[in-house]
């Protein structure tokens, strides 16, 4: 498993060959190169093909299971904080999928923001059964009362700066050397290198 420090070590290793103090003390300019590089190529490879598809395919995904369900008393509904920063892309196509408890069956539809009010009273407004949320900034609502003893699970494009440097760190194998490769371009900007130091050699 691949996670945002070693990527980084990577990078590291590309320019500097023999570990060093100095190299050391650039791994965190290291992980922020990573972390830009791969939300880029994520972000421009959904809106090339905005007209497709919503659904994001490839290992881009975070997965964070056991969110609490909270009340909001100023709106009187009940939400789930998001976990982490969502990459902004069109559809809220950030956050992919939430459901209860892991169970993928147990989905939980994503409608727009003001549904209930332009489906008040309506048969629409109950999803014919089917529970329902929308995104408004770093929260999801829910459509129906929910139960705050109930937990949900929550499938979502997360910013790469918000994941831990040890924590898994998704990255679609296909567009791994282009990431390493935008990523230590970045890299060189940041830290006034050359960038005609060869970049070959890198592995997936």
């Amino acid at each position: 498993m691949l996670t945002k420090k070693g990527y980084a070590e990577q990078l590291i290793d590309l320019l500097y060959p023999n570990v060093t103090e100095d190299a050391k003390l650039d791994e965190q300019v290291a992980q922020i190169a990573v972390s830009q590089a791969r939300d880029a190529y994520v972000r421009n490879a959904v809106l090339a093909n905005k007209f497709e598809t919503n659904i994001i395919y490839g290992n881009w995904v975070s997965s964070f299971y056991k969110q609490p369900i909270q009340y909001d008393k100023e709106r009187c509904e009940y939400y789930t904080e998001l976990p982490v920063r969502v990459i902004a892309l069109p559809n809220n196509a950030g956050v992919q999928r939430v459901f209860f408890k892991g169970r993928v069956q147990d989905e939980i539809i994503p409608v727009p923001m003001g549904f209930k009010s332009m489906f008040k009273l309506q048969i629409e407004a109950d999803l014919e059964g089917e529970w329902g949320y929308y995104l408004n900034a770093n929260r999801i609502y829910y459509i129906q009362d929910m139960n705050s003893d109930h937990t949900v699970s929550i499938d979502l494009i997360a910013s790469a700066e918000d994941l831990d440097e040890d924590a898994y760190f998704p990255v679609d194998t296909s567009a791994t050397q282009e990431i390493l490769s935008a990523a230590l371009q970045l890299y060189q900007l940041q830290k006034g290198i050359p960038e005609d130091v060869l970049n070959n050699g890198i592995s997936e």
